[in-house]
């Protein structure tokens, strides 16, 4: 045999020794699906949630991800997972509430104080044991929870107080508890896509809009509306899930894999929301954005209103429960 012919040999053989071994890497796929965009930061630890569950399988599962609303929105993903066309994606749990009415007192104002107190909340044992038995009963294995980020209303004007919101329009999502709070503060919502947001503030479609402070940074809405009022009225969470379907057909570790990296996503996307959000303000005055702090109790007076049209379904005890917890 010629040398040249033991090289080609050598190397062929080599070949099919990595194709096999990637072949047997990717025994299962996972799609993971978002409409943030790659800098937000649930962009960033997906990439980091990838990783961990490759490893942690030891190549057995190969994790595909797409942002910036690749394969849907998030009312399109919940579908998309739900029926199978898609493993596994997240969606604010305020938003899965169309679908797991149970979690509808995410969309409430002033329920969580803060990113510590919703973090606390998420982990204690019987409230989270109530939202992952809720939402199993509708097709979905959620697998981990965050912060959706404290939510502050952007426009175009400066907002010094609530009036300077009266008469506004200001975008939102389709979530009844959010609806009902922009028109308690005299202003009028108007239910738009997260991905088309960026497009109606610049058409004047909207005057305004009202989303985390991360997801202001990250889709350049500080590009049409300079204006921003902190108000952290309502904290919606976010919620990771995957088919039920899917999961259930996964051997008992590769769950237990996909699992630990579900608590390394939840820590790493929770640090990134406070991370950008302590981080915003030097960046924003960079842009040339106004941060506003304007006097809360107002908001918190008109909103009470809130409560009684919507009442969460699992019981009005819960919000003081919630609120208990330090």
């Amino acid at each position: 045999m010629s040398r040249r012919s033991y090289i080609f040999i050598l190397s062929l053989t080599f070949l099919l020794i990595c194709f096999s071994s990637f072949a047997q890497a990717a025994e299962y796929k996972i799609r993971f699906a978002s409409d943030m965009a790659p800098t937000h930061p649930v962009g960033i630890a997906s990439k980091c949630f990838k990783a961990a569950v490759e490893e942690y399988t030891k190549g057995r599962v190969e994790v595909s991800i797409y942002l910036s609303s690749a394969l849907g929105k998030e009312v399109e993903l919940l579908e998309s997972v739900r029926t199978g066309s898609i493993e596994t994606a997240t969606a604010g749990i305020a938003l899965m509430a169309s679908v797991v009415p149970e979690l509808d007192i995410f969309g409430l104002p002033f329920v969580f104080r803060d990113y510590e107190h919703l973090w606390k909340v998420l982990q204690n044992p019987p409230f989270r044991a109530l939202l992952i038995s809720a939402i199993q009963k509708r097709g979905y294995y959620p697998f981990g929870f965050t912060t959706g980020g404290p939510r502050a209303i952007f426009m175009k004007k400066p907002i010094n107080s609530i009036n300077d919101l009266k008469g506004t329009s200001i975008r939102v999502y389709e979530i009844p508890g959010i609806i009902e709070a922009i028109k308690a503060i005299g202003a009028r919502p108007v239910v738009i896509p997260f991905a088309e947001v960026y497009m109606s503030l610049q058409s004047g479609l909207a005057d305004g809009g009202e989303t985390s402070v991360p997801a202001y940074m990250a889709s350049k809405f500080y590009e049409v509306c300079k204006h921003v009022a902190r108000l952290n009225y309502m904290d919606n969470g976010r919620v990771y899930y995957m088919n039920s379907k899917y999961w259930e057909a996964l051997p008992p570790d590769i769950k237990k894999s996909i699992e630990k990296a579900g608590r390394l996503f939840e820590r790493l996307v929770q640090a990134g929301y406070e991370q950008q959000e302590w981080l915003a303000n030097e960046t924003l005055q960079k842009l040339g954005v106004k941060i506003y702090n304007p006097p809360i109790e107002p908001f918190i007076e008109a909103m009470q209103p809130v409560y009684a049209k919507l009442p969460p379904t699992i019981g009005k005890e819960w919000i003081k429960k919630i609120q208990a917890i330090e």
